[in-house]
């Protein structure tokens, strides 16, 4: 799978994006604007960047063009999840705390990401097209999520820019060094995946329980000050020393 003409193009791209990843963390909080805080606490997140990594190195199994009709389907995927934002949280909705767990965006990422990796090669070819699919569906919808900008289109596409750019990174690069036991060590990656993404995504289901109140004798109504008294409460008569007679 090795090509001269490729064998250092991932890890150059990469290279190139970490430059500039680290010079946007480098620049002054005060000077950051909108988009350049979302691109260092939002998409860089280990929830994004995983799925992200697993597609790219399921791709590296595949045939070249076989691998282009994946980042194909990945762009589509976008497309359609940005399209289809407004369905997919109504749809979402009957998860527990939904809008905490970003409506289970990163468990389904996860699982489509874990089940290309462990299947067997002669499977990955037909399910990267649709793996791709699903991923890049949550991925627009986690942009929509998380956008600051209310609908700003540079985050929109800066955040489909940098899926593309891992996914075409990790692909190039494993392609470039392939060795035969990668597959069997990617099906324990793709395991992992898919029981981060069981747990993660079963526990964001579990409703919490509500602790019940309980009465707190201590805990009193203050007193209402200037109230005026009640008609029938006897009023309290005072001598000229200032001591008061009972009536």
């Amino acid at each position: 799978m090795n090509s001269s003409a490729t064998c250092w193009a991932g890890p150059i791209l990469g290279l190139a994006g970490a430059v500039a990843i680290v010079l946007a963390a480098l620049e002054p909080l005060g000077n950051q604007d909108l988009v350049t805080w979302w691109v260092l606490h939002r998409a860089m997140t280990a929830g994004n960047a995983l799925p992200l990594i697993g597609l790219g190195a399921a791709m590296a199994f595949v045939r070249w063009w076989q691998a282009g009709f994946g980042i194909a389907a990945f762009a589509a995927g976008a497309a359609f999840g940005f399209r289809t934002h407004s369905s997919f949280i109504a749809f979402m909705a009957f998860a527990p705390n939904a809008a905490d767990h970003l409506f289970l965006t990163e468990p389904i990422s996860l699982l489509a990401a874990g089940l290309l990796l462990i299947v067997p090669v002669s499977l990955t070819r037909w399910l990267v097209t649709p793996s791709a699919f699903v991923i890049g569906a949550m991925l627009a919808n986690k942009i929509a999520l998380t956008d600051p900008t209310l609908d700003g289109w540079r985050v929109s596409f800066i955040g489909v820019g940098l899926g593309l750019w891992a996914v075409v990174t990790t692909f190039l690069s494993i392609r470039a060094f392939y060795k035969a036991w990668l597959p069997i060590g990617f099906r324990i990656v793709g395991s992992w995946f898919i029981a981060i993404g069981l747990l993660y995504g079963g526990s964001s289901l579990v409703a919490r329980p509500t602790l019940p109140s309980l009465p707190d004798d201590n805990l009193a109504v203050p007193a209402q000050r200037n109230e005026f008294p009640q008609i029938d409460e006897p009023r309290r008569r005072l001598r000229p020393d200032g001591f008061s007679v009972e009536p």
